[in-house]
């Protein structure tokens, strides 16, 4: 797969081995919504499976040239979107104690534009990645992954990574003082994006309506969502009970096989409910405003 020289039963492979880590995924979801019904704070939490062509592409990396796939650690990934750093820090507190083997990356302080913390956690011989993020560190993210997977990397233009530099720094003066107006430090380059006209409120209305079932379900559907890139609209979704996880994970294996790569976006995600899949994951519902 790093050489580009694979096949179809290449793939096979790579699928079967992702369904591996469909237990530790859902144990995890549980945990931590377990911890934080424990906080009484409002988070939303969903778990993830990474598409094979991501997967592929970060083995590709140059700086990932000796990774095995074993070592890979958001093959899966939960996600936990909170109001702001206090419930963050208290949410990542709350945690730290709740697995054996832990690795943590705070990306706070880090200098990157991408700013959030991963919990790293080891379990049956599986490596799955914890997001903890606030809207606003969730915000910057959404914006960042709308423009593809080569900016995700630090690449593209000059003039997108001076815009994601600049909102990074927004959203930070907003995380410390949540009454900081946006329009002070908006310049052009935000213009036609609508990030603080549109989409910033979206996610605030969005977050504080969320139904109380949804924050404290401890059991999730899983949601087969394919993306149109070329419009930006989702242009299908599936949806399966709990316990149809496995129909599933095979469904969303024949889709990937099947749909063209270079203009959709497949993806399967275990959440509480659709309405909590737009504060996790919002870039695929941006028609809905």
């Amino acid at each position: 797969m790093r050489s580009g020289d694979y096949s179809s039963s290449d793939i096979q492979f790579l699928d079967e081995y992702r369904r591996s880590f469909d237990e530790i995924l859902v144990r995890t979801t549980s945990t931590l919504t377990r911890v934080n019904a424990s906080l009484g704070q409002r988070a939303v939490i969903g778990g993830r499976s990474k598409r094979s062509k991501s997967i592929i592409r970060k083995l590709r990396r140059p700086e990932n040239r000796g990774m095995a796939l074993g070592r890979m650690a958001d093959i899966v990934g939960v996600r936990a979107v909170v109001r702001g750093i206090d419930q963050q820090q208290a949410l990542f507190d709350a945690l730290i104690d709740k697995f054996e083997d832990l690795k943590i990356v705070d990306y706070r302080d880090s200098g990157q534009n991408y700013r959030a913390i991963h919990l790293i956690v080891k379990s049956q011989n599986r490596i799955i990645e914890i997001q903890i993020r606030t809207l606003e560190q969730q915000l910057w993210a959404n914006e960042s992954e709308s423009f593809g997977e080569e900016v995700k990397e630090g690449g593209g233009a000059e003039m997108i990574q001076a815009y994601l530099t600049e909102l990074s720094n927004i959203c930070m003066k907003i995380e410390i003082d949540s009454s900081t107006m946006p329009s002070i430090f908006v310049s052009s380059r935000f213009d036609s994006r609508g990030v603080f006209d549109i989409y910033w409120p979206r996610l605030q209305r969005n977050f504080n309506n969320i139904p109380k079932d949804d924050l404290k379900s401890e059991k999730e559907n899983s949601y087969i969502m394919i993306y149109d890139s070329k419009i930006n609209q989702m242009s299908q979704m599936l949806e399966f009970a709990p316990e149809e996880r496995s129909k599933a994970t095979l469904e969303y294996q024949d889709i990937c096989g099947n749909i063209d790569d270079d203009r959709f976006e497949a993806l399967i995600i275990n959440s509480p409910s659709k309405f909590a899949m737009r504060i996790t994951h919002p870039r695929f519902f941006a028609e809905d405003i």
